[in-house]
């Protein structure tokens, strides 16, 4: 049975993306820039799975999504902003 990921939507993103995270669980949501840079940190509750995150203001280019949760599990996705 594959473990539940994070989804991303839309990808590719241009003013705004929806991330859901895990089922069942809680943890911290950190999204990177291709220089290793935090653009996006927030801890996430069990209730919350689904995290809107305005991306205007965010440079073109690829992003990466990790999910640290505090089971352990660390979980990656990319985005892509145009």
């Amino acid at each position: 049975m594959d473990e539940p990921a994070i989804s991303v939507y839309p990808n590719p993103a241009k003013e705004e993306v929806k991330i859901i995270t895990p089922p069942n669980s809680e943890g911290n949501l950190i999204i990177l820039n291709t220089l290793g840079q935090v653009v996006f940190s927030q801890d996430v509750q069990i209730q919350n799975r689904k995290t809107g995150i305005d991306t205007k203001e965010w440079a073109n280019g690829l992003y990466v999504m990790l999910w640290h949760g505090v089971d352990g599990k660390i979980m990656s996705a990319k985005l892509m902003k145009n």
